[in-house]
């Protein structure tokens, strides 16, 4: 009979060791995006960093500004949204192979949500 290995949380062996950037942002905790909370995070390894990080400033052309993927939704013509765009599609070709990402979403409206669940993280409906 063949032994079924469990692979953690991150889809490496739970065995496998390494040093890695991690970055996390959140999105849906202003009123106007109350419904959805998203936590990101993503988990470069630390040989790749460099290579990462120049790939997605050579999509930048020169661009200095800070990008808000909430506010390209009704623009997807701008230097932004190109940006963007760009940044994505390079995430699925390449970075993928050796960066992970995983994003936890909790619909605060759902039947299912139970608030009293995250009273020290004040995700209730409507709060900020």
């Amino acid at each position: 009979m063949t032994k079924v290995h469990q692979l953690t949380i991150f889809d490496v062996p739970e065995l496998r060791e390494g040093n890695f950037s991690i970055f996390h942002d959140e999105s849906g905790v202003d009123a106007a995006h109350d419904r959805f909370l998203l936590h990101g995070v993503l988990i470069v390894p630390q040989q790749e960093f460099q290579k990462s990080v120049d790939t997605l400033i050579k999509i930048r052309s020169g661009y200095k500004g800070r990008i808000h993927f909430v506010l390209l939704v009704d623009n997807t013509q701008n230097p932004k949204a190109k940006i963007a765009s760009e940044w994505l599609q390079i995430f699925i070709k390449e970075l993928s192979n050796y960066c992970f990402y995983k994003c936890l979403i909790v619909d605060r409206y759902s039947p299912a949500f139970d608030e009293t669940r995250f009273t020290n993280f004040n995700l209730g409906k409507g709060s900020t």
